[in-house]
């Protein structure tokens, strides 16, 4: 590895027990000796244990970076590390699905990255991580686990084996083929994107790139714009804030506060609150719209050598590759905002790896979100981008294949997001009017009647956001399958369609439950090994015709199962 694991390993191990510290004991020691005014001795142990506390982490640091060693052979990875207990992991190459980089801040201005190995087996495996390499290094460690993986795939048992240890040769940088997408110019974060760090080194990729492009600096602004949480937090905030003045003066503040503190009450302190709160959530936009900035800022996605590669980040930089034979589905969607204004996302759904300190089910949500490969396109020119990136999932469904669900599917859906709830929140009031008619006497009805308003005026405001929720679902589900591909749309303000090869949906299935039986309609599922546990797609209320009709599909005919 390179030695500066030792020292940024070391810092960031005492930061984290030092956290640790004050969280628990520590933080009781350091109030208990300030009242009792022993500062300057605070500050010696504070810096002391600081000292000493590092000195223990640079020196197991050192320990561990010495006993670290890696090796490319003419058949497989080796990784030798453990300082008590000794670990040796070989790793053969035609089980490497993908190399991925990933580097902080201060690993970035170092030109230090952190180099994760992905192998085949999904959630059986865990990836191998080596700790620190200079960015170079593991550009050039990529390069030749990927050509002696082909060379081993390619070349017989008998073939002379690869000698190892021997070089790539530079290359000059591969020429991008844009076919159908616009010439990329200036693009914000290029100079960042381009920042090595100061140990990296030059190192050029030798496979030709077949597809690559950025983003500018408008589609990154218009990206961060676009995503619905800020902004409908932002607007729900703000317009709940400005009928805070009408919501206080339900209450009988004078009677509550008596001499005048009421009045100081209405016309202080809560106009003072609501405009605190306006200013936090113009923050939160803000962050919001900054931090998106900064994450996708420097975005490239390229496809070469048979695999996708996506770089991103102006601060900290993560270098993501997936082997094309990995990718397991692919997602259009599309915020309620992104609707609006013609945009979508493109994500690939690929199988994932745990890293050594996860485990399968934290891991489960965070590694099935997908591989971004253009977080805001325009739906134009989706067709384009796919074609060049991901040939494999041409062959698509065209909208004019696609199958509506029955109407029945309507009731239903109008029944599980609206009547339920309706009736449990209409049970809710009816309960609080009957603790309010039980009041004691010295209580009028007229002291709480407004709760009761409130509560039935929320009850009608969400039973037709709800409303209009489940009728856009059943306007927008839908399902389309052909020779090769399945596609399952779904969503409500958000529209989420996934497009499935149908060679890799492992099971498929149908299921009912007693109100479906009823109404006669099914459920149907596709699952991938997508992920970690791999991924369940299902869309509900289908005729049961249809429903048998898509297992009829999905079952193997006589001419695949010979192949």
């Amino acid at each position: 590895m390179h030695p500066s694991y030792v020292v940024m390993n070391g810092i960031g191990v005492t930061f984290a027990i030092m956290l640790l510290g004050f969280v628990t004991v520590f933080g009781a020691v350091v109030e208990a000796m300030l009242i009792s005014g022993n500062g300057l001795q605070l500050v010696v142990i504070l810096i002391g244990s600081f000292i000493g506390l590092l000195a223990i982490t640079m020196t197991i640091s050192y320990i561990y970076y010495k006993r670290f060693r890696w090796e490319i052979t003419d058949s497989d990875i080796h990784i030798y590390s453990g300082i008590l207990f000794k670990k040796q992991t070989h790793i053969p190459f035609q089980r490497v699905q993908s190399i991925d980089f990933s580097a902080g801040i201060p690993q970035r201005v170092l030109g230090i990255v952190r180099l994760k190995i992905e192998t085949a087996g999904g959630a059986a495996n865990k990836a191998a991580v080596i700790p620190a390499l200079k960015l170079s290094q593991a550009e050039a460690f990529r390069v030749e686990v990927f050509t002696r993986k082909k060379s081993a795939v390619q070349q017989s048992a008998a073939a002379s084996p690869m000698v190892p240890g021997v070089a790539l040769p530079f290359a000059q940088p591969a020429q991008a083929i844009p076919g159908g997408v616009d010439p990329l110019v200036r693009q914000v974060g290029d100079s960042l994107g381009g920042m090595r760090g100061l140990f990296a080194d030059d190192y050029d990729e030798t496979a030709p790139i077949e597809c690559e492009y950025s983003l500018s600096a408008k589609e990154i602004f218009l990206t961060a714009l676009a995503g619905d949480h800020n902004i409908l937090f932002t607007v729900f905030l703000i317009v709940g804030l400005t009928q805070l003045g009408s919501i206080a003066s339900l209450f009988d503040l004078e009677r509550a506060f008596p001499r005048g503190a009421g009045g100081v009450i209405t016309d202080i302190v809560v106009p003072m609150i609501a405009g605190g709160l306006i200013f936090f959530a113009l923050v939160v936009f803000v962050s919001g719209i900054f931090g998106t900035a900064v994450q996708f800022g420097g975005f490239k996605a390229r496809r070469r050598g048979g695999r996708i590669e996506v770089e991103m980040g102006l601060l900290s930089r993560q270098y993501k590759g997936v082997s094309i034979n990995r990718i397991q589905s692919l997602e259009i969607r599309q915020g309620a905002i992104r609707r609006l204004m013609g945009y979508g996302e493109l994500r690939l759904h690929t199988v994932d790896t745990l890293q050594n300190n996860q485990n399968k089910k934290g891991a489960q949500a965070a590694l099935s979100k997908g591989l971004i490969i253009h977080p805001f396109i325009k739906l134009s020119s989706v067709e384009s981008i796919l074609h060049q990136m991901v040939p494999e999932f041409d062959g698509r469904c065209t909208e004019g294949e696609f199958r509506r669900l029955p109407p029945v599917a309507l009731r239903r859906v109008l029944i599980r997001h609206v009547g339920i709830f309706a009736v449990f929140f209409a049970a809710v009031a009816a309960v609080v009017t009957a603790g309010i008619n039980l009041s004691p006497a010295e209580f009028t009805d007229s002291d709480y009647s407004w709760i009761v308003s409130l509560l039935w005026v929320l009850l009608g405001v969400f039973t037709i956001g709800r409303s209009v929720a489940a009728v856009l679902w059943y306007r927008q589900a839908a399902y389309a399958y052909n020779t090769g591909m399945l596609t399952i749309r779904s969503g409500y303000f958000s529209v989420s369609s996934m497009i499935i090869a149908k060679r890799r949906i492992q099971w498929a299935q149908t299921r009912q439950n007693p109100f479906q039986r009823l109404s006669h309609v099914a459920s149907i599922g596709a699952v991938t090994a997508a992920g970690v546990g791999g991924t369940k797609t299902v869309l509900r209320d289908l005729s049961v015709e249809e429903a048998s009709a898509y297992l009829d599909w999905i079952r193997p005919t006589a001419s695949s199962s010979a192949t």
